[in-house]
């Protein structure tokens, strides 16, 4: 009975070490399994999230590059835009001045007016028994200033340095020319019938030209330029906001006869014209 229960508790406990083995091995594999989904899980969302993040960093890479590709072209466009805006208010500016200044027409900026004693000597009759010198006192005012009608844009100019307005003109002109007075106050005895009508007119066309003429040479025109160049520099000053505006002018010698306005022009009376060797007027 001894011998039994020994061998009964022998195979109970064999029994029982096999179910204890079985128990482990199946917690192992169970274990395994699961270390190996697990392991696989990791390959796979490893892999996934490495593409991902091959794939966003290749693609800003990609997208930076571009970037850095578009860099130049945007600042030469920025820069060409730049420029282009800068020229075309240039331009704008330039027809604002044309439109603003031509309708300014003739800038009258100086005026003289001078007084002078003419005599208008006569030689009249045989021997010049008639002859006689006629005297008069002549007031002439003479008006120079700058023609404005034919500004043009192209007279303007736009120094990008200095920000400097520049604009050129042409020379100052005599404009008009005037006698406000004109009065005989003496002449020479004579019994001949004369004629004083004519005489003033002789006067007239003499003290005319010997004022015109003095009061060029005294600087007239320079006069007109230079306070033109200070009125058309305030004005464009105005109108573009710049600080600093320079006006020329196109040099000009004195000018000639022919370049004077018919006011500065006498017409001789008909029949009447000046003999240099007798120093008179004779009629034809």
């Amino acid at each position: 009975m001894a011998g039994d229960s020994l061998e009964n508790n022998r195979m109970t406990n064999g029994s029982e070490s096999v179910l204890s083995v079985r128990g482990c091995l199946k917690v192992i594999g169970v274990l395994v399994l699961l270390t190996i989904i697990v392991m696989v899980a990791f390959y796979f969302l490893a892999r996934s999230t490495a593409d991902w993040v091959v794939e966003g960093v290749g693609q800003g890479l990609e997208d930076l590059g571009k970037t850095i590709a578009e860099i130049p072209a945007s600042v030469a466009k920025a820069v060409r835009d730049l420029f282009r805006t800068e020229a075309q208010a240039i331009v704008d500016t330039k027809l604002k001045l044309e439109r603003a200044i031509k309708p300014m027409g003739m800038l009258i900026t100086a005026s003289q007016m001078a007084e002078a004693d003419v005599r208008a000597g006569i030689k009249n009759g045989f021997l010049n028994l008639c002859g006689v010198a006629v005297d008069y006192r002549a007031d002439v005012t003479i008006e120079a200033g700058v023609d404005l009608t034919q500004v043009s844009a192209s007279d303007v100019s736009h120094d990008n340095g200095t920000n400097a307005w520049i604009l050129n003109l042409g020379a100052a002109q005599v404009h008009s020319c005037r006698i406000d007075y004109i009065m005989q106050h003496d002449h020479t005895f004579t019994l001949c019938r004369q004629g004083w009508d004519d005489y003033r007119l002789l006067a007239e066309y003499d003290a005319l030209k010997e004022i015109r003429d003095q009061v060029l040479l005294d600087g007239l025109l320079p006069q007109a330029e230079l306070v033109a160049e200070e009125v058309l520099a305030n004005f464009v000053k105005a109108v573009t906001g710049s600080d600093e505006v320079r006006v020329s002018f196109e040099s000009e010698e004195v000018p000639q006869p022919q370049d004077f306005p018919d006011s500065c022009l006498r017409d001789l009376p008909d029949g009447w014209k000046f003999d240099e060797e007798s120093d008179s007027w004779v009629r034809e």
